[in-house]
Parts: structure tokens; C-alpha cells; sequence
């Protein structure tokens, strides 16, 4: 042959891998969004839309929901 079968090796990385990619640290609980009203001043928004921006979140919202939730 040209060239050794790598077969087992490949075999064993992937099972490696998906027990990585399935122990409960790396699974989150999926939890549904509920809308809610905040009163803020104008300039407190400006700077979360900043910081949101700034940090690559896509929303606000999102940025906020992780901030708290990291607390």
C-alpha cells in the first residue's frame, strides 16, 4: 500500500470528541425570552448600544441578558 489507513486513530478522535461536545458543562439549558419594559435615561441607552456594539453582540437585549446572567 501507498499509505498507512489511519482508521482507528480518526475513530478514536472523533469518539474523543463527542464526548467533549456531550458532557453537561458544555450543554446549556435552553430558556425561552420574555419581553420587558425598562424606563432608562437616553444617555444610559447610548452607552449599553456601545458597550453591545463594542463587545460584538448583535442586540442590546442580548448583551444585557449575558451581563446578568455572568453576575
Amino acid at each position: 500500500m501507498a499509505f498507512e489507513s489511519k482508521k482507528k486513530q480518526i475513530s478514536k478522535s472523533l469518539q474523543e470528541t463527542l464526548k467533549e461536545v456531550t458532557t453537561p458543562s458544555a450543554v446549556e439549558t435552553f430558556e425561552r425570552t420574555k419581553q420587558y419594559q425598562f424606563t432608562l435615561q437616553p444617555s444610559v441607552r447610548e452607552k449599553i448600544d456601545s458597550l453591545a456594539k463594542e463587545k460584538g453582540y448583535r442586540s442590546a437585549s442580548s448583551f444585557i441578558n449575558d451581563y446578568f446572567k455572568n453576575l
